[in-house]
């Protein structure tokens, strides 16, 4: 059902994991549902033409008196995600639009990446700067540049990359870095585009971080509770952890690139994604909610909480996909997606088909090589 917390960064977010969904799986609905959420959002948006180095016209979500610049960021990702996944360049203009409106919201002198857009009398301007907005930005110009290889957008990129690195990180210690996920794929990126050893290092910086918050087998918290492996935060919840994921398997991604060690960040992301299975709904575990089949596949938001949204669904779709991808590269397989610059020709895919009918008897199952039958009756008492 609708609710006050659904927002157009979740959105965006969760279109950039059904295009990583479709790439994987290659199911025309998914790549359908990506079309109806593109045709939605731009009626959220606003299109002004203004003369600057951005070019005449820029476009921006709006919503709630505010004009985001993760908003614009997201909008991109998700747009050239569909656009690496299908070949199709419909809205190649329109990600045109949102990466103008990144560059517009840049300080030309300091490289710093603005916020929060002033875009008339009745906006809403926060004060504070978002931690992810400049990351979501920077990814979604990253991204881009593999479509559309203007120099405007990788050198707002590089500008970007530099103030987050050389100013607002500059005075933070390596194992307090904020684990901005957004901004490690971004640099992944940067990296590939430009060989700058700055965006590695920084990167790495990252990974170290969040691997410091990381709970190991010789955790005493895990010792003393061992579902909490792979976990960050006091009482676990499954977005911050899938977060994380995405976030390793960027830096995985960069490691492979550069020629370098990327065994400790696989680790991280393969426990985390493990233990946001555990949260995933399955026959077995909703056997207590009133109308278990709409809960299937989704992601309850902690140990114990129930509630499932789209994004706590998106960030673990999106870091699981990336999971299987580098596990199954161990095995000399390659599958669909990744990075542009690892992309090859498609494997073959294999189609999610759906869950069963009530009551017809069949099994539900996952897609895999390995199926696991369970009997599910479609009782939902």
């Amino acid at each position: 059902k609708d609710a006050r917390s659904y927002n157009m960064l979740r959105h965006c977010g969760t279109t950039y994991s059904l295009a990583q969904a479709y790439e994987r799986f290659r199911d025309p609905e998914y790549k359908a549902a990506c079309e109806r959420s593109f045709e939605y959002l731009l009626t959220r948006t606003e299109l002004r033409e203004e003369p600057g180095i951005w070019g005449h016209n820029y476009r921006f979500i709006l919503e709630d008196r505010m004009a985001k610049l993760g908003g614009s960021g997201l909008a991109l990702v998700a747009m050239a995600q569909y656009t690496e996944a299908t070949g199709d360049d419909r809205y190649m203009e329109n990600m045109r639009e949102f990466a103008r409106f990144v560059v517009k919201m840049q300080d030309q002198e300091s490289g710093k990446l603005i916020s929060y857009f002033d875009y008339g009398p009745t906006a809403e301007v926060p004060q504070e700067d978002s931690i992810y907005y400049p990351g979501e930005a920077l990814y979604g110009l990253g991204k881009f540049y593999f479509i559309d290889p203007d120099p405007l957008w990788i050198e707002t990129a590089n500008k970007g990359a530099y103030w987050l690195i050389f100013d607002r990180d500059a005075d933070k210690k390596p194992l307090s870095l904020p684990h901005d996920h957004w901004l490690m794929m971004a640099l992944s990126y940067l990296y590939a585009h430009t060989g700058d050893e700055a965006y590695n290092t920084h990167c790495m910086n990252i990974g170290r971080a969040i691997e410091h918050k990381f709970r190991d087998l010789d955790h005493d918290m895990v010792q003393a509770h061992p579902d909490y492996y792979g976990t960050y935060y006091k009482t676990p919840r499954v977005t911050p952890v899938a977060c994380r994921v995405e976030g390793t398997v960027g830096g995985v991604d960069l490691c492979k690139l550069a020629g370098t060690d990327y065994q400790w960040l696989l680790k991280i992301a393969q426990a985390s994604a493990g233990f946001s299975m555990t949260l995933q709904w399955d026959p077995i575990n909703s056997f207590y909610l009133r109308n278990p089949r709409k809960a299937l596949g989704g992601l309850k938001e902690g140990i114990y909480e129930n509630a499932i949204r789209n994004d706590y669904v998106q960030h673990n779709l999106s870091g699981w996909i990336g999971v299987e991808r580098h596990l199954r590269a161990q095995q000399g397989i390659e599958l669909p997606g990744g990075p542009a610059w690892s992309r090859k020709v498609n494997a073959e895919n294999i189609v999610f088909q759906g869950y069963p009918a009530p009551g017809s008897g069949e099994v539900f199952y996952y897609p895999g090589e390995s199926l696991y039958h369970i009997p599910f009756t479609g009782n939902e008492v």
